[in-house]
């Protein structure tokens, strides 16, 4: 009986979190798109701020696409899935930083 409900309980959980995991990175793929198509229009109109707009863009999607990551950590059931899962969110936060430290250090002629 009490396993029964435990076993329903995780079913559960791993419905909200696989829901939830993609609704999260469909956000963090519409805030890329819709930054790249919007700072692509504003450079193409040679307005200066469109790379630092774009880079700001970039960082967010990356944040939404880390918080998928992080909920499929949740998730995984055997050992094997941990490596892919753990070099992906790597990669995203090195990313995440070299946009965040590119928009720091951007001279005052691109904002």
């Amino acid at each position: 009986m009490l396993m029964s409900l435990f076993e329903n309980l995780r079913d559960l959980l791993l419905q909200v979190v696989s829901a939830a995991t993609i609704v999260v990175e469909c956000m963090g793929v519409w805030i890329l798109l819709t930054s790249a198509f919007r700072e692509f229009w504003h450079w193409l109109k040679h307005d200066p701020g469109a790379l630092p707009r774009l880079i700001h863009g970039i960082s967010d999607s990356l944040t939404f696409l880390m918080a998928a990551e992080l909920l499929k950590t949740v998730v995984f059931e055997e050992v094997s899935e941990f490596l892919p899962l753990t070099i992906t969110v790597a990669l995203r936060t090195v990313m995440a930083l070299l946009a965040h430290w590119e928009l720091r250090h951007a001279g005052p002629e691109q904002e």
